[in-house]
């Protein structure tokens, strides 16, 4: 589906799962089992000249960072939307969330291989390791999912554990409140 048909339906703290095409995106779909090598969060912005789209990201080599989706269309990803359905999720204080740590570092290489590599995953969890490493910085679907849950106040199932630090992009697409919404494309 076009960008520009469906823009102005997109709504803060949607989720678009990204599925790259370079030499990493394809470890991290891998490694992670996922069909998405990334995930990033809708957030829009207010300018003198209008409002426009950008995505909050955590990203390898920049850390936490605004991107405009446009442009993320324009090299080619294939990019699909899930909006976000739970009315009771607070998106503006996920956004608030995610501009207070703009700038701040990406997860740290012991933090992936803990939560996505078969052997340290399973050594760590036989050892009793706790699932988190990394002292701050987040990878892209952790960032999200902490958003949800410490921000947007999402209420998951009790029986379901969600461990931020610990899923996937693919895994997001597990979460109810989320709806699979099409895949875009450029103007």
């Amino acid at each position: 589906m076009k960008l520009s048909d469906v823009e102005g339906r997109i709504g803060d703290a949607d989720l678009f799962l990204v599925q790259g095409r370079r030499l990493h995106s394809r470890l991290i779909r891998f490694y992670t089992q996922s069909q998405w090598s990334h995930a990033c969060m809708a957030m829009w912005v207010e300018t003198v000249g209008g409002r426009f789209l950008t995505v909050m990201e955590a990203k390898e080599g920049s850390g936490v960072q605004p991107y405009p989706l446009k442009r993320l269309l324009g090299l080619g990803y294939k990019v699909d939307w899930f909006r976000l359905t739970d009315p009771g999720i607070d998106r503006g204080a996920m956004v608030r969330a995610a501009l207070e740590e703009w700038g701040d570092q990406y997860a740290s290489v012991w933090q992936l291989l803990r939560s996505f590599s078969l052997i340290g995953k399973r050594l760590a969890d036989f050892m009793g390791w706790p699932t988190r490493v990394s002292g701050s910085g987040f990878f892209c679907s952790w960032f999200y999912v902490h958003k949800l849950l410490t921000f947007g106040k999402y209420r998951h199932d009790p029986d379901e554990e969600l461990v931020p630090e610990q899923m996937s992009p693919g895994d997001l697409v597990r979460l109810p409140c989320l709806q699979y919404s099409g895949t875009l494309v450029g103007l």
